[in-house]
């Protein structure tokens, strides 16, 4: 009788199981190439998920620019509705930051409480060097006299990005008297017509020279800096 308590029976309330969800990209980033982004999905250890559920699970990404606008994922992008995407190589830009997000409905197995996740992964893109290439291999011989066309088209930017805006700053050096292994300043060649050792040819990818005033037997060294205008770099 009385008011005393008979038995006790203690109620412990756990917090409702949630999945937790990571982004992994590779580092560093390059436009270069091609760009895989998983959402790896860890479950919770006392769910048991079924294939059923699993089934109904849908997933979506976004993109957004720097300035935070939503970008459209480039055509032909794979993934889209599933835990991995894919953005082909050259459709982000070099020295850019965008920011990924990565939606999962994951409520089949949850319910609508725990199911429904928003994950954020912002990165950087780095800049892939650039390739100047002068044709011809690294070095030819020419009779004196004859006319010598230096041609860096074959030069490339693998962002695929500034090809409206190539640069190419060509000069020369020249082997030294008496010397087989120190250059110097070369005399004033006759560079598209222009007397100098050094000339911009802007967007041209050509330069051609005349031979004539050279002195026979000497030996010179042609260099090419390439450079896009986006973004500003030399190689």
């Amino acid at each position: 009788g009385g008011n005393g308590c008979s038995d006790k029976h203690g109620v412990i309330v756990y917090s409702l199981p949630s999945a937790s969800i990571a982004i992994t990209a590779p580092n560093p980033i390059r436009p270069s190439a091609d760009l895989i982004v998983n959402a790896v999905i860890e479950h919770a250890s006392v769910i048991n998920v079924t294939a059923a559920q699993r089934e109904r699970f849908t997933y979506r990404w976004r993109l957004y620019g720097s300035a935070g606008s939503a970008l459209d994922w480039p055509s032909g992008t794979v993934g889209v509705t599933s835990p991995k995407i894919l953005v082909p190589k050259q459709t982000l830009l070099p020295a850019e930051s965008y920011r990924v997000m990565f939606e999962a409905d994951l409520t089949s197995a949850y319910g609508a409480a725990q199911g429904l996740h928003s994950v954020n992964f912002t990165f950087d893109t780095s800049p892939t060097p650039l390739v100047a290439r002068i044709a011809g291999g690294t070095e030819r011989g020419v009779r004196h006299g004859e006319g010598v066309l230096l041609d860096a088209s074959g030069s490339s930017d693998p962002d695929g990005t500034g090809t409206a805006t190539n640069g190419f700053l060509w000069s020369c050096l020249g082997m030294m008297a008496n010397s087989q292994t120190s250059f110097g300043p070369c005399p004033a060649f006759i560079f598209n017509g222009t007397a100098g050792n050094e000339i911009n040819t802007s967007s041209v990818a050509t330069v051609s020279l005349n031979s004539t005033h050279i002195t026979a037997g000497r030996r010179f060294l042609f260099c090419v800096n390439y450079s896009v205008s986006s973004p500003s770099s030399l190689s």
